[in-house]
């Protein structure tokens, strides 16, 4: 079960972190797929290291899957924000 929400985690975070840095017309499919694999490993990994290193949080498994549900939703919430910006500007 723990290997199965780890790897929706690590592929909706990298994922959700490509939408927020390139729109979805301006990749294409195998261009989204590297940088969503890119993205999920840097990005968390990045933020674990700082977190341990400089506010000493444990590295195990709920602070891993925080991590990954926090850059997720903020990935998410920028990308929503910005279409949402993006279309009342227009209009």
């Amino acid at each position: 079960m723990q290997a199965i929400v780890g790897g929706v985690l690590f592929v909706a975070s990298g994922y959700a972190v490509s939408l927020a840095a390139f729109p979805k017309k301006e990749l294409d499919a195998i261009e989204r797929v590297v940088l969503s694999l890119f993205f999920s490993i840097s990005i968390p990994a990045t933020v674990l290291l700082v977190a341990n290193l400089l506010l000493g949080i444990r590295l195990d498994a709920i602070a891993v899957y925080a991590v990954y549900i926090i850059v997720t939703a903020a990935a998410l919430f920028y990308d929503y924000n910005r279409k949402k910006h993006h279309v009342s500007a227009q209009a």
